[in-house]
C-alpha cells in the first residue's frame, strides 16, 4: 500500500523538486524599457570663484528620456538615457541664480543581477551653465 502511495505521488513530488530547482524570475526587471521616467533632487554646486559668489544650491528636475534593465551575459545589466534641470541660487548673495542643464546616460555591466540597488554604472554626462549676473 505504501508503495503505490509513493508511485501515485511520485509525479507530484518530481514536479515540486523541479519548481524549487528552477531558477526564481526576477520580478523587478523591467525589459521593455521605460520611457520618460521623472526625477526630483537637489544640487550643490561650488564655483572656482568660491569666494565671490560662495556655493550654489537648489531643486532639480529631470526626466530619464529611456531606462532598461536586462538581465542578459551580451548587453548592458542596466542603462539609461536621461536630462536634469536645476535652478539654483547663491549662498552668499541671493541675487544671483544660475541655470544647470544636463544630458548623459549611464550604463552598468553587471552580470547576473541580484539586487535593485546600488549598481556599479560608467556614465557620460554633458551639459551647460547660465548666470543671471555673467554674460
Amino acid at each position: 500500500m505504501l508503495s503505490f502511495l509513493f508511485l501515485l505521488l511520485l509525479p507530484y513530488w518530481a514536479s515540486a523538486q523541479e519548481q524549487i530547482n528552477k531558477r526564481p524570475k526576477k520580478e523587478y526587471l523591467d525589459e521593455a524599457g521605460r520611457l520618460f521616467a521623472p526625477a526630483l533632487g537637489y544640487n550643490a554646486f561650488f564655483p572656482t570663484q568660491y569666494d565671490q559668489t560662495g556655493p550654489f544650491h537648489g531643486p532639480a528636475f529631470g526626466f530619464e528620456l529611456f531606462n532598461q534593465t536586462i538581465d542578459n551575459d551580451f548587453a548592458p545589466a542596466q542603462f539609461a538615457f536621461f536630462a536634469q534641470f536645476s535652478q539654483l541660487q547663491s549662498l552668499e548673495q541671493s541675487d544671483i541664480r544660475m541655470l544647470l542643464v544636463n544630458f548623459g546616460g549611464r550604463f552598468s555591466f553587471e552580470r547576473q543581477l541580484s539586487r535593485r540597488f546600488l549598481l556599479p554604472f560608467f556614465g557620460l554626462e554633458l551639459g551647460g551653465v547660465a548666470r543671471n549676473d555673467v554674460n
